[in-house]
């Protein structure tokens, strides 16, 4: 570059007319709703970009979905009082 082009472009920046970054946008803008109901539809039209119809759901087995054990729990279960002792009975010093 020739040093006039350069002085040219500081000029520029030291201006105001155009940043380092080469970015047109002001970043302080704010975007501005006359009211509720424009900022509602605005995010309305959001919501509906991208929106796919969902798969249908998977039909369960209702007969496996049933529970056919035991639902009485064993002395030494009822015998537990504090949250460390039921985490302590079910998980092992392994973990």
């Amino acid at each position: 570059m020739r040093a006039e082009e350069i002085e040219s472009i500081l000029k520029r920046l030291e201006n105001g007319e155009i940043s380092e970054d080469d970015s047109t946008d002001n970043e302080d803008d704010i975007d501005y709703y006359s009211s509720q109901r424009d900022r509602l539809m605005e995010l309305e039209d959001e919501e509906d970009v991208g929106n796919f119809p969902t798969d249908p759901n998977l039909d369960a087995d209702p007969p496996a979905a049933n529970f056919a054990g035991n639902t009485e729990y064993s002395q030494e279960i009822m015998n537990l009082d504090t949250p460390f002792q039921f985490f302590s009975y079910f998980f092992g010093e392994e973990i």
